[in-house]
């Protein structure tokens, strides 16, 4: 029977990481979209916004509405569009 297993390509944990994000993505380019619920991104704006103060990395975010569509992939990938980021990150469990 066939499985198939898709995930990230980077999955990072651990106590602090996000005070240290920038050195794991720093590879991905000088603007990211973070996509996150409204509820962490109001609790992590901050956080990023320190980790990444030093660099020359542009931070977006993207709020996911927490149900995985087409719409909403779609809605959030036009948005990274327009924003002409070069990565994306992803923050937050679950979906």
């Amino acid at each position: 029977m066939t499985q198939i297993f898709a995930a990230p390509g980077r999955y990072i944990q651990g106590y602090k990481e996000l005070d240290r994000l920038h050195r794991h993505v720093a590879w991905f380019g000088r603007r990211l979209l973070v996509i996150t619920t409204q509820g962490r991104f109001d609790s992590l704006k901050q956080t990023l916004s320190v980790s990444f103060e030093s660099t020359r990395t542009e931070l977006h975010f993207g709020i996911f509405t927490g149900e995985v569509t087409r719409q909403e992939i779609q809605r959030l990938t036009a948005h990274m569009h327009g924003l002409d980021c070069d990565g994306v990150i992803g923050i937050g469990g679950g979906k």
